[in-house]
């Protein structure tokens, strides 16, 4: 049975997974954050066929940037300006990963 075109060309944008920042700080550096993105990225590759997966981050946060590329996401934007900490403002990376980028990192 065939899909219909909408089902087959899924993407998904998970919006601000929690960061290792907002993990209580005696669980920072263990691989939490690393653990929670793969088994989204399981299920939503595996389980869902979803085809991308995005995500952003703080520019100023080096562990968010860190688990991203660990897990095989390559960086695609840089804006800048775009999270306002009621003083400044600061710069945001967009990451992404598709489904068979996924699948060759995996056996990697």
């Amino acid at each position: 049975m065939r899909r219909p075109a909408a089902l087959t060309r899924r993407s998904c944008g998970i919006c601000r997974l929690v960061p290792p920042a907002r993990f209580n700080w005696r669980y920072w550096g263990r691989g939490y954050a690393t653990e929670a993105m793969r088994a989204l990225f399981e299920y939503g590759f595996e389980t869902s066929g979803l085809h991308r997966i995005a995500d952003t981050c703080d520019a100023r946060h080096a562990a968010s940037v860190r688990v991203m590329e660990k897990l095989g996401m390559r960086r695609e934007a840089h804006y800048r300006e775009t999270i306002w900490d009621g003083a400044h403002w600061h710069d945001e990376y967009g990451y992404a990963i598709l489904a068979r980028e996924w699948r060759a990192f995996k056996t990697t």
